[in-house]
């Protein structure tokens, strides 16, 4: 099969009508940049134009329900920011998208929840768009602040010149560097931080 009897043996099988075939694929072909090679073998495709005639066919008749395994997998730099893009909208027209996949960074950036399994079974969840999930690693110059001072407004110790804030947002962490400076603190820097779940996955597996 080239790649476009493929999608439209795959569009048919989803009950999508013969009238509306060509134009869904069309246009998944052209969101994925397949349009050049929608004529060729699925036998001469890459491994990353396989994944992306993959992505198609799972997306031509807009589920409900995506189940997505590794989707990134053999992707280049472009192809893994699309598969993200793609994520952002089947999120956007309310679908609900179960990623799974051993890319943790691709996985904070665009998952809500988390569930780590160990053996079959749920050994941690973690909640991801909580806006309080953030800690904020402000780095101080040493010798240039009071650990009273730094302990009142931040609430935390700081270790090697280093302190770390909770906070719910961007508002917040100037409020924070604010005190700090007027406290006479010299921040050298500021360095956002979220849920570290390679840690997580180390601590369950």
């Amino acid at each position: 099969m080239t790649g476009w009897q493929f999608l439209r043996y795959m569009a048919r099988l989803s009950g999508i009508s013969a009238r509306d075939v060509r134009t869904r694929a069309d246009a998944m072909l052209d969101r994925l940049g397949l349009t050049a090679a929608a004529d060729r073998p699925l036998g001469e495709y890459s491994r990353g134009m396989l994944q992306r005639i993959a992505l198609c066919q799972a997306l031509i008749h807009e589920p409900d329900f995506l189940f997505l395994d590794e989707p990134a997998s053999g992707l280049d730099p472009n192809g893994v920011l699309l598969v993200r893009d793609l994520i952002a909208e089947q999120k956007a027209r309310g679908a609900t998208v179960l990623l799974n996949s051993h890319q943790l960074a691709e996985v904070e950036k665009v998952c809500d929840r988390v569930l780590f399994l160990h053996r079959g079974v749920v050994a941690q969840a973690e909640t991801l768009r909580a806006a309080d999930r953030r800690v904020v690693a402000i780095r101080l110059l040493l010798g240039t602040y009071d650990p009273a001072n730094v302990r009142r407004i931040t609430g935390s110790d700081a270790e090697d010149g280093v302190v770390k804030v909770s906070t719910a947002s961007d508002a917040d962490i100037a409020a924070v560097v604010g005190a700090l400076v007027r406290s006479g603190a010299s921040v050298v820097e500021v360095r956002p931080q979220t849920a570290d779940l390679e840690a997580i996955f180390r601590g369950v597996a």
